[in-house]
């Protein structure tokens, strides 16, 4: 049993990881603000866990000082999966949540006693407009970002690879496109594909559409990850007896194209159309956002980024039984069965 403080746990990831290091057997302390413990005492009220009042954009951490000392005295593991994703906000609130909150994490972190590892959630986003595969090893391509959410997290991972404490070992994890759970389908908000599945959905009382014209680049990767897989690769990786400065992918070995799934979700819903791939130009990016899709989301319809899985597979055998052929079908009806037409 290993005592864990981790960052975020109100979250869509963040609840999973919950449960799954509960199950474990672990000790869990969350850190949660002020005006977010009435939700996590209800999220939580059947775990046996510690809930603990603070803010990460705050140097101390913890609001209170005897709570503070008791982490830094017995805290073994830390994890830092809190964040701001807002694709359309602008940098200075990105900032303070992604970067502040991980650098007063880290500070946090160089003061605790026992600590021995520590294990943050990047995302595959800092690649950016990065064209071929990219390794996890890599991080300084000189790539381009669209959003401050990407540039930020970059910012943020940049800082938490640079900083040295001694005797502590870091994890990082970058997640794919998270979407629902890999059975049930459920989701805790729209965000990332579900807004392309809202606009779907809000289509689908014609049954027969002709053509769908997205702008889209043709044989686009579309690296998606269900939440609960995502979450058991983590554990898996925090229960592993031996770690060692690593960044993971954690995404599903096998995933469709971004048409693909597109594909898929129209048969989902039953909307029999061709999609139509159309060029990223000005008026089809202001269509889209005029139909309640961000643009920047745009972007990610014309990546030329994949990503390599060796460390993430050579250390763990759950992400080999991620596949989406086998998931996605069942994730994508279970959310149009919860939405009104």
């Amino acid at each position: 049993m290993k005592k864990i403080l981790l960052t975020g746990g109100t979250g869509f990831l963040g609840n999973y990881l919950v449960h799954n290091l509960v199950e474990q057997g672990h000790e869990v302390y969350i850190l949660v603000r002020k005006q977010s413990h009435k939700k996590a005492m209800k999220k939580f009220e059947d775990l046996n866990i510690t809930i603990i009042l603070g803010d990460l954009e705050n140097l101390d951490l913890i609001d209170d000082d005897k709570i503070a000392k008791k982490m830094i005295d017995d805290i073994d593991i830390i994890v830092h999966c809190a964040a701001f994703y807002d694709l359309c906000a602008d940098y200075k609130t990105s900032f303070l949540a992604n970067v502040v909150g991980t650098q007063n994490v880290l500070h946090f972190s160089s003061t605790c006693k026992k600590l021995k590892e520590l294990h943050y959630i990047s995302t595959i986003a800092v690649a950016g407009d990065y064209e071929g595969e990219f390794l996890e090893t890599d991080l300084y391509k000189d790539q381009i970002f669209s959003n401050n959410y990407a540039r930020t997290k970059y910012d943020a991972e940049k800082l938490f690879r640079n900083t040295n404490i001694e005797t502590v070992n870091k994890i990082i994890y970058r997640p794919g496109i998270i979407i629902g759970d890999s059975q049930t389908g459920k989701i805790d908000h729209v965000n990332g594909p579900y807004y392309l599945l809202e606009l779907i959905a809000k289509v689908r009382s014609i049954k027969v559409l002709g053509f769908l014209p997205i702008p889209l680049g043709k044989d686009v990767s579309f690296p998606i990850i269900p939440v609960d897989h995502a979450a058991k690769f983590i554990v898996d990786i925090i229960n592993k007896k031996n770690t060692e400065d690593k960044t993971y992918h954690v995404i599903s070995t096998h995933v469709p194209t971004l048409e693909e799934f597109i594909e898929v979700a129209l048969k989902s819903c039953s909307v029999y159309a061709k999609i139509l791939r159309t060029p990223n130009i000005f008026i089809l990016r202001q269509l889209i956002k005029f139909l309640g899709v961000p643009p920047e989301l745009i972007d990610y319809g014309f990546s030329k980024t994949s990503f390599s899985l060796t460390h993430a597979i050579s250390d763990s055998d759950s992400l080999k039984k991620s596949d989406s052929s086998e998931y996605l079908l069942r994730v994508l009806q279970a959310y149009f069965s919860r939405v009104k037409q």
